[in-house]
């Protein structure tokens, strides 16, 4: 019994002017890419994490406004993980981020083990660039579960 369909989804892509952030990549997996000395967050595909491991949170803001003299854009970031009854148990007030050697604003969070007790989540990410006067939020859901004594 074999099917043959199709399946048309639209996408609304906004326009790539002002600021903007990369969806934040959620991952227990930190790897060296080959010929860099810094570490970035591994994608993995999956919102589920064991609370006996850190987590790791990495994400890019594009987009921003460089000073009148062409200076660096100055952009800064903070955080806050909300229980799934919207309280805060978790958070980073907005610290600066500093372009990398090839001009990226880029930053790696980590969230030691054990921080989080088992539970649902949500990521709340917060941008502001201070040139422009803009501020992007992101929210991004996630799970902590127990591990068990093997893992």
């Amino acid at each position: 019994n074999r099917r043959v369909g199709t399946v048309i989804h639209s996408f609304e892509v906004p326009e790539l002017t002002g600021l903007r952030i990369s969806t934040p990549i959620l991952t227990d997996v930190l790897e060296t890419p080959q010929g860099q000395s810094a570490a970035a967050a591994a994608p993995v595909a999956r919102r589920v994490f064991l609370n006996n491991h850190p987590l790791y949170v990495q994400f890019e803001a594009y987009g921003a406004t460089r000073t009148a003299d062409n200076g660096p854009p100055s952009v800064s970031a903070g955080y806050e993980i909300r229980a799934a009854d919207g309280s805060v148990v978790r958070s980073s007030a907005a610290k600066p981020i500093a372009a990398t050697a090839d001009g990226r604003l880029s930053r790696l969070l980590g969230i030691p083990a054990n921080a989080l007790p088992p539970g649902d989540y949500e990521l709340v990410l917060q941008v502001w660039d201070a040139v422009g006067q803009q501020a992007r939020t992101a929210h991004e859901p996630f799970t902590i579960r127990a591990s068990s004594p093997t893992s």
